[in-house]
């Protein structure tokens, strides 16, 4: 099982991404800090670390890659501040022969909440298609 990879995010965080996806003026819960919000698709900032070194462990050239489609999946809402554990575990790859291959990621994500005591609030599933190639090495 792979190590959990630890992202600590603040409001400030929260709040850039909000307005880096366009949140308007209706959205006020998004952006002002009292009563601060998460928007759902929040939810990939904290995979970035986690799924970066998956992409390498898969030999995968990144020039080669294109998104497919991904699922947010959230239990409970992102809370604006604190620690998120997040990891990253590679399902299956299909191998397509000499027309590429299908990637598929799932990716689990939780909060901590005490050190003992971490519970799940969502999960990302993730579709990559690979447009050449490449060495699969063991089928697991």
């Amino acid at each position: 099982m792979k190590e959990d990879i630890l992202f600590t995010h603040n409001e400030d965080t929260v709040i850039l991404c909000a307005l880096g996806i366009g949140a308007g003026t209706g959205e006020l819960d998004f952006k002002y800090e009292k009563n601060l919000k998460v928007f759902s698709t929040f939810a990939v900032v904290p995979y970035s670390p986690a799924f970066v070194p998956m992409i390498a462990e898969a030999k995968l050239n990144m020039a080669d890659v294109l998104h497919g489609e991904q699922k947010i999946v959230l239990h409970k809402p992102i809370p604006p501040s604190g620690p998120l554990y997040a990891s990253a575990v590679r399902s299956s790859i299909y191998d397509k022969g000499d027309k590429g291959a299908i990637a598929r990621f799932f990716m689990g994500f939780a909060h901590l909440v005490l050190p003992e005591e971490p519970y799940s609030i969502g999960s990302i599933t993730a579709n990559q298609l690979v447009l050449s190639h490449f060495p699969l090495g063991s089928r697991e």
